[in-house]
């Protein structure tokens, strides 16, 4: 615990920079948070999941940044809607207005998560409408994403958003998990998607109320990538068979078979 005039945090060209805090902060200056870009995020949180950390500050300039397990306090103004880049909510916080959540439909084929060109604001609308999801966001891949064969969908992002739907996608893309990432809500699977692929990382479902996993008969972890669930208070029902050959581990809140 600490008291600092002024504290600054600024990211690099990393989708893994952060502020990890093991215990309550004061700023009586300004608190400075800069991620490098929308897609190069900070991620300010706690060193323990469920247990939030306070930044009290009198003053706050923000930017790209996302949140999980903290509580904004002091004379500053806390409301980050409007933060250039978007303010995320990784759950677990409290005092903080972020970025409204918003709809994200993937389109334009195969390419990276990260990229904010295969994102629009409507099912099947125009890339570059929508943003690169944030924790809070829901997102589509449909029948109006993949409209070729032999198409791959990077998903290259720490954080890939709230919950995640791919019902109704055609032409079996390929889902390439280049990193480990976190989803805060529940994922559905369909059978109009390829092969679930990843080596050696980690997708881990943060999820702090009640979600769902479906995963239409693919199989999970088939290249060496564990399942973790870590969302203190969460609980994760399955709503068909799960298949998988690698780890599954529970850090946090309710795994249920479901009978499956």
């Amino acid at each position: 615990a600490n008291t600092f005039a002024n504290l600054t945090r600024t990211g690099t060209a990393v989708k893994t920079d952060g502020l990890y805090l093991i215990a309550n902060q004061t700023i009586t200056g300004t608190l400075t948070l800069t991620g490098n870009s929308a897609t190069n995020r900070l991620i300010i949180s706690s060193d323990t999941i469920g247990t939030a950390r306070t930044l009290t500050a009198a003053a706050v300039s923000i930017s790209n940044t996302d949140f999980s397990d903290t509580t904004g306090a002091g004379a500053a103004s806390w409301n980050l809607s409007a933060a250039t880049g978007g303010s995320g909510n990784a759950l677990g916080n409290s005092g903080i207005t972020f970025t409204t959540a918003a709809s994200q439909y993937w389109v334009g084929n195969g390419g990276s998560w990260s990229d904010v060109n295969h994102w629009a604001s409507t099912s099947g609308g125009t890339g570059g409408t929508g943003r690169v999801p944030l924790p809070q966001d829901t997102v589509y891949v449909n029948a109006s994403s993949i409209t070729s064969v032999s198409q791959t969908i990077t998903l290259d992002m720490s954080r890939l958003g709230a919950n995640i739907n791919y019902t109704g996608v055609a032409n079996s893309p390929t889902l390439s998990h280049s990193a480990s990432s976190t989803i805060y809500g529940s994922l559905t699977y369909a059978s109009g998607l390829g092969n679930i692929s990843g080596s050696y990382v980690t997708i881990s479902f943060a999820s702090r109320s009640s979600s769902t996993l479906a995963t239409a008969g693919k199989v999970l972890s088939n290249t060496s990538f564990t399942l973790s669930f870590t969302g203190p208070g969460g609980t994760y029902t399955l709503q068909d068979d799960l298949n998988s050959n690698y780890y599954l581990n529970i850090y946090g809140g309710t795994f249920n078979a479901n009978n499956y």
